[in-house]
This record gives structure tokens, sequence and C-alpha cells, in this order.
């Protein structure tokens, strides 16, 4: 597909009116406060599989656990440089069959749930050059506050984080291929949650178009503000505006059901940059992208827990 145009960005902000939508929750995932709980074990591991192994890259440890402890707390030591960017999992040594993975995709300040403490070693590593260290703490989890079910999020999706060396997701769409890099979560001022992905139209031998969504929360769980922005082709022959718009919906239920006739609107708001590329002579992936951001949305607020 042609690129020979330059790029540009289109940011559309819509305001939503919806009602509460909070399922039960699971495991949170990339929370990044420093552990607060009881530590429970340090292991020291290796950038790359132990001799003879194609995944362990540490020893045993077994575990300190309380009752109490139902959520772990993952903290990486390692050069500045590479803390962001270590990504392992975490499995169960047995004497009999293959070990279960009971932690995976996990990073500096990733939360997981409880589980058997006895006999766990950590291994496929991604993203370390250099031997470095892991520990790992016990709490009681939170009871409150909305969280990003970063599994949730990414089974809706395909399989796993398959894609940026466990740092993105990729999925194959009507003969095109997208990407959804991990959502950045964080806490708003007024105590609500705040959620961001990049997402990219993946394009072979030329620039990929890219676009971020956001996804605001008030304190009750309410979301309240829809925003997709830096939206950049590689097709812009024509400037493209930027608007913002309000819009009043209907409320969500509690199951959620309302929740793509909402969003779609989202995608209306993105009917000129729909047309531009039907000017252009534009079609198949990119002429569907604006479909994939509205999709892309949907699948995190289905994700969203308390």
């Amino acid at each position: 597909m042609s690129q020979l145009m330059s790029r540009r960005a289109v940011a559309i902000v819509l305001s939503l009116s919806l009602g509460a939508w909070i399922g039960a929750s699971s495991a949170a995932f990339g929370q990044t406060t420093r552990p607060a709980g009881d530590l429970l074990a340090t292991w020291e591991v290796s950038p790359s599989p132990q001799k003879g192994q194609d995944w362990r890259a540490s020893g045993n440890q077994n575990l300190a656990v309380h009752p109490r402890h139902d959520e772990f707390v993952w903290e990486v030591e390692a050069d500045k440089g590479e803390v962001r960017k270590i990504l392992f999992g975490a499995r169960k040594d047995v004497s009999f069959g293959n070990d279960p993975t009971v932690a995976d995709d996990l990073e500096d300040g990733a939360l997981s749930k409880g589980f058997n403490p006895q006999g766990i070693y950590l291994g496929g590593v991604r993203g370390a050059t250099k031997p470095f260290k892991v520990r790992v703490y016990g709490r009681e989890s939170k009871k409150e506050g909305l969280r990003l079910d970063a599994q949730a999020l990414v089974t809706s999706l395909s399989n796993s984080w398959n894609d940026k060396s466990g740092r993105a997701v990729r999925w194959e769409m009507a003969d095109s291929f997208y990407r959804m890099y991990r959502p950045a979560t964080s806490t708003t001022p007024e105590g609500g949650l705040l959620i961001t992905a990049k997402l990219d139209h993946d394009i072979t031998l030329a620039k990929d178009d890219h676009a971020r969504v956001s996804l605001e929360y008030d304190a009750g769980g309410k979301l309240i503000r829809v925003t997709i922005s830096d939206v950049e082709v590689g097709a812009d022959k024509k400037p493209l505006d930027t608007r913002e718009l309000a819009k009043n919906l209907a409320e969500i239920g509690p199951d959620g059901a309302k929740v793509a006739a909402g969003v779609t609107v989202v995608s209306e708001t993105l009917s000129l940059f729909e047309q531009g590329v039907e000017k252009w002579g534009q079609s198949g992936g990119r002429a569907q992208f604006a479909d994939v951001l509205k999709h892309a949305v949907n699948h995190i607020h289905n994700a969203v827990k308390k």
C-alpha cells in the first residue's frame, strides 16, 4: 500500500454519560507503585535459560506465605535501563509431569494472585542482557478500586501478549494485522481510573498507522470519557481536522450489554478519517482501522473490574 503522503494527527474526544459497569475482580496487572507487604523470597535470575534448560533461569525458592497473603507483588532489581523492559514468568517445580506456570508476563511492580508457594522458580526471561534479582512480597489484596484485568483483555484479542517481546498483542482481522500495546493505568486525582493504550495497523514494508485510545472512569466506576487521539496515517493527502464532540448516551446496564451501541458513536466521529480513506482510494486494513479502534475501546472497557 502506498505510503507517499505525510503523517498528521487527529484528536477526537468523546465525553460520555454512562452508567456504572463493574464486574467481579480477578488479578490486576501492571501497577507501578513500590512493593508494600512482607518479603517472601528473592531469586538470582539469569538473562537466558540455565545450561541444559529451555525455560528455567533461576533456582527454586519456597515462599514464606502467611494465610492472609492472597496477592503477590513482584519487584525487579536490575540496571536502570533494563528494569522496565524485563518480563518473566514463575513455575512450580514438581516431581512428575510438566511444571505448571503459576504466574506469567510479570514485570517490576506487577501483581499476581496467590498460589502454592513451594518450589517456585523463574524463567521465560525477555528484555534482560545481564543477571538480575527478583523479590516477591505477600500482602492482603485491596478490596476497593477499579482494576484493568490485563489477562481478560489479551484473551479477548488473542491467546497471549505475543508481540514486541511480550509488551503487545498482535492479531489478524480480515487479512490485516493490528497491534495493541499493554495499556498504562493510573489513578486520577478524584480516585478514578485512567487507561491509555497505543494501537498500530501493522503494515508490511511500510510505516504503520498509529492511534491512541484512553478511557477514564470516576471513583464510582462510571465511564465518563473516551478519547481517541494521535491518529497518524500514511495516507494524509489532505489535512485532517481536529474535532471535539460531546455526546450523551444511554446508560450501560450491569452486564455491559449496551457498550457496543454506545461506543458506535466513537466510530461515527471517525467518519472524517473514513471519508478521507475512501477519497484517497485506500482499502483493506487502513479502511477498517476506525472500526478496530472502536472494538479496542469495547475490549478494554469489558476488562475493567472492581
